[in-house]
C-alpha cells in the first residue's frame, strides 16, 4: 500500500532519484528496499536542533543500520582525544642551588579544552615524561628532586592538580661519562577531574605539563636527551573528554 507520504515522495524525486515502493517499505535510489526507508547514497539533514532535552545518541553499523544509545542522566559518551608530544627536549641548568626550587619549567605541553554550555564533562588525563640529570663531578653532585608537575588554568588563573603531579629523588648517580654522572627516569602521571557547566556560555580550561626540579647541581634534560647513541623516547600528554547532557 502506497501511502500519501509515499507518493508525495515519489512526486518530490522525478528529475532527481528513483523512489520504489514495496510492502509498505520506501527505497531511495534502491529497487529492493529492506526497511521501512532504505536510502543508497548519501544523506544530508540542515537545521537540526541542539535541545538539551535530547538524550539518545544515533549510532550506525557497517552496513548502513541505524540504532540509537539512551543516554541516561549518569552516561557520558566520548567527545573528543586531544594528543601533544615533547619533540625535542628542554634543558635547564641547577648550579649551586641547594635547598632553592626552580620555577615549573616551561616545555610546551598544553592542551585546550572546551566545556559547552549546560553539559557535566569528565576529563582524564595522562602523561609519560622522561628526564634526565646530568652532573658535574663534584662533591654534592645530587640533585634533589626532579619531575614533573600538572596544571590546569581558567580565567588566567593557574593551579597545580597534584593528583597528576610526580617526582623522585635522586639518591645516587651510577652511571659514570667521562667527568660527568647522568641517570635517566621515566616519569608517568594521572589525572581525573569533573567539570559541570550549568552556564550558557562554553567554558575553557587549559591543562599542562610542566618540568619541576628542586636542588642540586647540573642540567637536567625533559624529554628526548640528544645523545647520538641512546634513544630515550619523547614525552606525550594525552587526554580524553566524555561529556553528557545536563
Amino acid at each position: 500500500m502506497i501511502t500519501k507520504t509515499m507518493r508525495l515522495l515519489k512526486i518530490c524525486s522525478i528529475g532527481l532519484f528513483a523512489v520504489t515502493t514495496a510492502f509498505g517499505q520506501v527505497g531511495i535510489n534502491n529497487e529492493h528496499p529492506e526497511a521501512d526507508l532504505d536510502i543508497k547514497g548519501d544523506i544530508r539533514m540542515r537545521y537540526l536542533g541542539n535541545p538539551i532535552q535530547y538524550n539518545r545518541l544515533i549510532l550506525a553499523d557497517e552496513e548502513g543500520n541505524l540504532g540509537y544509545n539512551d543516554l541516561g542522566p549518569s552516561s557520558y559518551s566520548l567527545k573528543s582525544i586531544y594528543y601533544k608530544n615533547l619533540s625535542q627536549s628542554v634543558s635547564t641548568q641547577l648550579v649551586n642551588a641547594t635547598g632553592a626550587v626552580n620555577s615549573p619549567i616551561e616545555l610546551n605541553m598544553e592542551i585546550e579544552i572546551k566545556v559547552d554550555s549546560r553539559t557535566a564533562v569528565a576529563i582524564s588525563m595522562e602523561y609519560n615524561l622522561p628526564v634526565t640529570a646530568v652532573l658535574a663531578g663534584t662533591s654534592n653532585d645530587i640533585p634533589g628532586y626532579l619531575g614533573a608537575t600538572l596544571f590546569r588554568r581558567e580565567n588566567n588563573v593557574q593551579s597545580e592538580l597534584e593528583e597528576g603531579s610526580r617526582k623522585f629523588t635522586l639518591y645516587n648517580v651510577p652511571k659514570n661519562y667521562g667527568t660527568t654522572k647522568h641517570i635517566t627516569m621515566p616519569i608517568s602521571g594521572r589525572a581525573t577531574e569533573m567539570i559541570t557547566n550549568t552556564t550558557s556560555n562554553v567554558k575553557t580550561i587549559v591543562y599542562s605539563v610542566k618540568g619541576y626540579v628542586e636542588n642540586g647541581r647540573g642540567t637536567m634534560h625533559f624529554g628526548n636527551f640528544l645523545n647520538p647513541s641512546e634513544n630515550y623516547g619523547e614525552g606525550v600528554f594525552v587526554i580524553h573528554v566524555y561529556e553528557k547532557r545536563l
